[in-house]
């Protein structure tokens, strides 16, 4: 039970870092209605590979 309690937060926190992450770029761009797709997508996979 507490291995699959353990791999739900971590996939909880991979959700929540992937939403912040999204949020993070929308606000750094002039239009709020782009985003780098590759770039973000580069950084989602880099902070899945520190885990």
């Amino acid at each position: 039970m507490q291995i699959r309690s353990a791999s739900a937060v971590r996939n909880t926190q991979h959700r929540m870092f992937a939403i912040s992450l999204v949020y993070q770029k929308l606000y750094q761009e002039d239009a709020l209605s782009t985003i780098d797709i590759p770039q973000y997508i580069s950084e989602l996979l880099d902070s899945l590979k520190d885990e």
